[in-house]
C-alpha cells in the first residue's frame, strides 16, 4: 500500500477515493492467501464436475457468481430435474448464505460513504470474505486508499475462477470420485475455513445451536433445508445475545 495512506490519520475515516497504487497494494497483501484461495477452487470444479455441469458451466458460474461458501451449498441442493421450486430453493440457499454480506458492506460505511456510487458500487461487485477481513485490518492501520478492496477482490476472483478448471478436469475424468476420497473435499474445505472463524467467535453457543438445528430439521424435513435453517437459527442465537455466556 501507499506511505501516504498508511500515515494518514486513523481518526480520519473517510476514504480517498480508488487508484491503481491502492490495487496493487490489495493484490499484494491477497498473495499469502492464494494457496488456500486455489484450493477451494478446485474443490468447487470437483463438485461442478459431480453435479454434471460442463468445465464452461463451471467456469461461468464460478467468475459471475464469485461466492465460494453459496456455490458450494447451492451444489449441496442441486436438483437433478429443474423445476420452479427447485430453482426457488436454490436461489433461497444461496441469498441465505449470502445475507451476511450485506452486514459486512455496511460496516464500510464510514470508510467508503463519501466516494462516488460510481466508485464505491463496482467494488462490491468482487466484494468477498478474504477482501472484507484485509480491507478492516487495512483501514484501522490507517489505510484509506479503496482500491486495495478492488485490487484484492479481483485477484482472489482471478485466482478463484481459474482453480475451478483443473478441478472439474480432475474429477470429470475419474470414473468414481469416492475412490480417491474427491468427494469429500468439500467437507474438508469446509472443516478447515471453519477453525480461524471458530477462534474468532466470543462464544461457541451460535455454532452449537445451528448445528443442533440443522440436524433436528435434516431428519424431520426432506431435502435441504437444514442448511437454511441452521443458519438462521446460528444467526438467531447469536442476535439474542447467547453467545455472550
Amino acid at each position: 500500500m501507499s506511505e501516504q495512506a498508511d500515515r494518514a490519520n486513523p481518526d480520519d475515516a473517510a476514504a480517498s477515493g480508488v487508484t491503481l497504487a491502492g490495487m496493487r497494494a490489495g493484490a499484494l497483501m491477497t498473495l499469502p492467501m492464494t494457496p488456500g484461495i486455489f484450493a477451494f477452487g478446485l474443490a468447487i470444479g470437483a463438485l461442478s464436475a459431480q453435479r454434471g455441469l460442463t468445465l464452461f458451466e463451471t467456469w461461468a458460474l464460478t467468475t459471475f457468481l464469485n461466492a465460494g461458501a453459496a456455490q458450494a451449498v447451492a451444489y449441496q441442493v442441486w436438483p437433478e430435474v429443474w423445476s420452479v421450486a427447485a430453482l426457488v430453493a436454490v436461489v433461497g440457499v444461496v441469498f441465505t448464505v449470502n445475507a451476511r454480506l450485506m452486514l459486512m458492506s455496511a460496516s464500510f460505511r464510514p470508510w467508503l460513504g463519501n466516494l462516488p456510487a460510481a466508485q464505491v458500487y463496482p467494488s462490491f461487485a468482487v466484494f468477498t470474505d478474504m477482501n472484507w477481513s484485509l480491507g478492516v485490518a487495512y483501514h484501522a492501520r490507517g489505510g484509506r486508499d479503496a482500491g486495495m478492496l478492488v485490487g484484492a477482490g479481483l485477484f482472489t476472483s482471478l485466482v478463484w475462477s481459474l482453480a475451478a478448471i483443473p478441478g472439474w478436469l480432475m474429477v470429470a475424468h475419474v470414473a468414481d470420485p469416492r475412490v480417491y476420497a474427491l468427494d469429500l473435499m468439500l467437507v474438508v474445505m469446509f472443516s478447515t475455513m471453519s477453525i480461524p472463524v471458530m477462534r474468532r467467535a466470543r462464544a461457541l453457543a451460535p455454532f452449537v445451536v445451528a448445528g443442533l438445528v440443522a440436524l433436528a430439521v435434516g431428519a424431520l424435513a426432506p431435502g435441504f433445508w437444514f442448511i437454511v435453517a441452521g443458519a438462521l437459527a446460528g444467526a438467531a442465537a447469536g442476535a439474542t445475545r447467547l453467545g455472550d455466556g
